[in-house]
């Protein structure tokens, strides 16, 4: 009888790490994808680029920026962090296609010309 339990258990527990990765990778997919849908635009001058100066210092927003932003307010502000799965899956999506295809990432802050 607890051999079955046992059995039982670990196929439940798998089902169950199955249904959150597939959740995760899903929402990384997804985010990665608007990432890149978003950096497009911006490219290519539909949209203008989040940039303001304070003091004489330029500072450009990376929507890599607002990944983290994204993640730091679902893990403080949702009820389960494993029910929005999906919803951190699209911040880090949007981290990862930024950090990836930007070779000026790490630039947030430069001088004002």
């Amino acid at each position: 009888m607890t051999r079955k339990l046992s059995i039982i258990s670990r196929i439940s527990l798998a089902c169950f790490t199955a249904y959150f990765s597939v959740l995760m990778c899903l929402g990384l997919i997804a985010g990665y994808f608007l990432g890149r849908y978003v950096s497009r635009k911006v490219f290519y001058g539909r949209f203008k680029p989040l940039t303001f100066e304070l003091k004489g210092v330029k500072i450009h927003l990376h929507h890599w920026i607002f990944g983290i932003v994204w993640l730091v307010c679902l893990k403080f502000f949702a009820q389960s962090f494993f029910e929005n799965l999906f919803i951190a899956g699209l911040g880090g999506g949007v981290i990862f296609e930024d950090i990836w295809h930007d070779r000026k990432w790490f630039k947030v802050f430069g001088r004002v010309r």
